[in-house]
């Protein structure tokens, strides 16, 4: 094989090789991507906000005030998709038009026994009442962040 032949040969070989180690690396790292997002918590408290605002303005649609039962048929048209999907095994109590939407765990989920209520609160925090525990020690604060039309919760301890 002549000098020109060998020279062409070491590179397809590095370049095979490159593209290998390229592909092992991408595999490896596709997992933490795939994983990356929001977490069920920040999810959970998301759809709490989209229930709560759809229970207002459907009360500002039909003039309606006061300790109102609302149901799941009132607000479907003001919910994308008709719903929140739960995403912990969770499910989603409305309560009256004066009282905050509360997501109740079926199940143990998110490091939180099977009872655990996540709630909003007056202002842009929320709660998790575990069960047969006063909230005032379980409490959590969710700051919010736009980004373009997306909107996601962090939380943080709250201050005691």
């Amino acid at each position: 094989m002549s000098e020109k032949g060998q020279r062409s040969h070491r590179l397809l070989v590095i370049c095979i090789l490159v593209v290998c180690v390229g592909c092992l690396v991408a595999s490896l790292s596709m997992p933490h991507h795939v994983r990356s997002g929001p977490s069920k918590t920040s999810i959970i408290i998301f759809n709490l906000r989209q229930l709560d605002g759809a229970k207002q303005q459907w009360a500002l649609d039909h003039g309606r005030t006061g300790p109102v039962v609302v149901s799941e048929q009132d607000i479907a048209v003001y919910l994308k998709g008709g719903g929140n999907r739960p995403v912990a095994g969770e499910r989603y109590i409305l309560n009256l038009l004066t009282q905050s939407p509360e997501a109740e765990l079926t199940h143990e989920a998110l490091g939180h026994p099977q009872g655990t209520r996540f709630r909003l609160s007056a202002t842009n925090d929320y709660e998790i009442v575990l069960p047969n525990k006063p909230h005032s020690a379980n409490s959590r604060r969710a700051s919010q962040w736009r980004f373009g039309s997306f909107q996601t919760a962090a939380v943080a301890d709250a201050e005691r």
